[in-house]
């Protein structure tokens, strides 16, 4: 009984850290898309003077 215990305890942490490690990816992709928008805004901005 203990071993099966331990065993579901390993599994919920590792799902845990799963999750984890999921929502900080895509944190990264917004955060590299919106750079980009700006950058591009910014550029475009100095390039073009009516944009």
């Amino acid at each position: 009984m203990k071993m099966d215990e331990k065993r579901r305890e390993l599994q919920k942490k590792y799902r845990e850290e799963m999750k984890k490690q999921k929502n900080y990816k895509s944190y990264s992709i917004e955060t590299i898309i919106v750079i980009a928008i700006v950058l591009l805004f910014i550029a475009l901005n100095l390039i073009i003077d009516e944009f």
